[in-house]
C-alpha cells in the first residue's frame, strides 16, 4: 500500500486508527483494545504491516485523562497579549513546576469582549515516552494532540450552524465533553465516569452480574422482562440526569444549551436517545449517524467511544493542541533551513534596494519641506510661550507646553468633577472596589474627557472585578481594560484601565 500519513487515538482504553494515501482515497480504519500506550503503538504497527502500509508518519491524539485540561476567559485578544496571560494563570493552576511539563493552548472566537481558551498540560516524562515508542518503531510524530480536542474538532465541523452545542463522547470510563459556539471550541473537559457507572447501577439495584446486565442493555424488550426494562429505563434516567448536571455544571454561567451531539456505544441502547432528549428539552444528533453517508459501512470495532476523536484528528483546520514544542518540537531538515534561508536573503535584498530607492529620491525633496516647518514650529514656540528663553531645544519647548496645558487640564476637570482632586477621585475609586480583590493602583491621570487609572492585581480576574465594580458606580459613561499584561517574575498583571465621563 502506498505510504500515507497515520492518525492514532488512544482514548478510554481504545486505539483508533486511520491512514489515508492521499485525500482521495478513502481511509483504512481500525479499532482495538489499548489499556497502554505501548499496547496502542504494537496494535497499530501489527495492523499496518498486515496491510502492507509503510507508516513512517502519524498524528498521535493522547487520552485526555493523562493530561490537565483548563478553560480561561480573557478580556482581552490578539495571541501575543493572551500568550503572556496563558503562561502566568497556567502556573497558578497545575500542581507541576513548568520546566517539567509541556503546555499548548488555542483560542475560540472572540464574542462580547471575551475571548474563551482552552489549555493543555502533559508531563515532560510522558511526551519523552510516547516519541520514544514511536521512533523506537520508525515512525516520526508529527503532531501530539489531545483526544477531547479532536472530538470537538469532529462536532464543530458537523453543526457550524448551532449557537450553543455540546458535544458528549460516552465511553466506558470517562466521558469527553465539549462546549461550541459556531462550531468553535469554548470548552474541553473530561467527565471521570462512564458507560460502567450505568451498568454498575443496574447490577447493584436488579442484584445482577455485569454480563447479564449487558445481555438486558442489548435485548431487554418491555413485553418480554417488563421488570427489567423497567429497572433499567429508572437507571438510565438516574445517569443521565446526572450527565446532565454534569455539563451545566461545566458551562457555569452560560445558558441553557439548545443543542447536543452524542457519541459512543451507549447511545445505540434502546430508548437512550429519546429520553436524553426528553430530559434535555434540547435537538439531540447522534455523531456517526450525521458524520457518516448513508449506506457507508462502519466495520465491526469501529464503533463505541472514541471513533468520533479518530476522525477528528484527521481533520485540517480547526481547534488543535500540538504538545511537541520546546525540547521535543520536530526537527527540521538541513535542506529544508538552508532553503528557507536563500529565500529570506533573496527577499531582504529586495526590499533593502525598494526601500533605499525611495529614500534617496524623497530625500532631497523633503529637505527643504523640513527646514520650513522647523522655523514655523519655532515660531509657534515664541508665540505660545514669550515668558520662554528663544535659546532652547524644540524638545524643552514640548515639555514646558506639555506641562502647563496639563496643569490647565487637571484644573479645569477638577472643575467639572465639582473641585475633586486627584487623590479624591482615587480615593473614590478604590471605595467602589470589595475588600476581597487584591488591587493596588498605581497612578492616575485625568482629563475632560477620560480617566487613565493604572494598577497591579493578583490575577486576570481582578481586573476584570475593577472594571465591573468602576462600571457599576454609574458615575462613568463608559469603563475598558486597554491593556493586561502578565509579570510572571512579580507574580503580578499590569494593568491600564480607562473611564470615558
Amino acid at each position: 500500500m502506498k505510504n500515507g500519513i497515520g492518525y492514532i487515538t488512544h482514548s478510554d482504553g481504545q486505539v483508533h486508527f486511520l491512514l489515508r494515501s492521499d485525500k482521495q482515497s478513502p481511509p483504512v480504519r481500525f479499532s482495538a483494545p489499548a489499556v497502554s500506550e505501548a499496547e496502542a503503538v504494537g496494535a497499530v504497527m501489527s495492523h499496518a504491516a498486515a496491510i502492507d502500509a509503510e507508516l513512517s508518519r502519524a498524528v498521535v491524539c493522547v487520552d485526555a485523562r493523562g493530561c490537565i485540561l483548563k478553560n480561561y476567559r480573557f478580556p482581552l485578544q490578539g495571541r501575543r497579549r493572551i500568550d503572556q496571560v496563558v503562561g502566568f494563570e497556567l502556573e497558578e493552576d497545575i500542581p507541576f513546576e513548568t520546566d517539567a511539563v509541556v503546555s499548548d493552548y488555542f483560542r475560540g472566537g472572540h464574542a462580547a469582549g471575551v475571548t474563551p481558551v482552552c489549555a493543555a498540560v502533559l508531563k515532560k516524562d510522558s511526551v519523552a515516552s510516547i516519541l520514544s515508542l514511536f521512533s523506537d518503531r520508525g515512525v516520526e510524530v508529527e503532531a501530539l494532540d489531545v483526544d477531547a480536542a479532536a472530538f470537538a474538532r469532529s462536532c464543530g465541523s458537523l453543526f457550524a450552524d448551532q449557537e450553543l452545542s455540546v458535544g458528549l463522547d460516552i465511553g466506558l470510563d470517562r466521558t469527553l465533553f465539549c462546549a461550541l459556539s459556531r462550531g468553535k471550541a469554548q470548552q474541553l473537559a473530561v467527565i471521570p465516569w462512564g458507560e460502567s457507572a450505568l451498568v454498575e447501577a443496574v447490577a447493584r439495584a436488579g442484584k445482577l452480574s455485569p454480563e447479564e446486565v449487558g445481555r438486558l442493555m442489548v435485548f431487554a424488550e418491555a413485553d418480554e422482562d417488563e421488570q427489567g426494562h423497567a429497572l433499567l429505563r429508572e437507571q438510565v434516567e438516574i445517569f443521565l440526569r446526572k450527565l446532565l448536571r454534569e455539563a451545566a455544571r461545566q458551562l457555569g454561567d452560560a445558558p441553557a444549551p439548545g443543542h447536543f451531539i452524542l457519541s459512543g456505544e451507549i447511545v445505540r441502547m434502546q430508548g437512550f436517545r429519546t429520553l436524553f432528549t426528553d430530559l434535555s428539552q434540547a435537538r439531540v444528533d447522534v455523531w456517526d449517524e450525521v458524520f457518516f453517508k448513508p449506506g457507508e459501512e462502519v466495520d465491526q470495532g469501529q464503533r463505541g467511544s472514541g471513533l468520533a476523536t479518530a476522525y477528528g484528528a484527521a481533520l485540517e483546520g480547526g481547534p488543535a493542541f500540538n504538545l511537541r514544542k520546546g525540547e521535543f518540537a520536530l526537527p527540521r531538515s538541513v535542506s529544508g533551513w538552508r532553503r528557507d534561508l536563500r529565500m529570506t536573503a533573496a527577499l531582504l535584498v529586495l526590499v533593502c534596494l525598494a526601500w533605499g530607492g525611495y529614500v534617496y529620491a524623497s530625500l532631497a525633496a523633503r529637505e527643504h519641506e523640513l527646514e520650513a516647518v522647523k522655523q514655523a514650529t519655532r515660531q509657534v514656540y515664541a508665540d505660545a510661550l514669550p515668558d520662554v528663553s528663544a535659546s532652547l531645544a524644540p524638545a524643552q519647548y514640548k515639555s514646558i507646553l506639555a506641562a502647563r496645558l496639563g496643569a490647565l487640564g487637571g484644573e479645569a476637570a477638577a472643575r467639572e468633577q465639582g473641585g475633586l482632586t486627584v487623590i479624591e477621585t482615587l480615593r473614590q475609586l478604590s471605595a467602589s472596589l470589595g475588600a476581597d480583590t487584591d488591587v493596588e493602583f498605581l497612578s492616575l491621570s485625568m482629563d475632560r474627557k477620560r480617566i487613565a487609572v493604572h494598577g497591579e492585581s493578583r490575577t486576570m480576574a481582578d481586573v476584570e472585578n475593577v472594571r465591573r465594580a468602576m462600571a457599576g458606580t454609574g458615575a462613568f459613561r463608559d469603563v475598558k481594560i486597554r491593556s493586561a499584561v502578565a509579570d510572571k517574575r512579580a507574580g503580578r498583571v499590569r494593568f491600564e484601565v480607562e473611564v470615558l465621563r
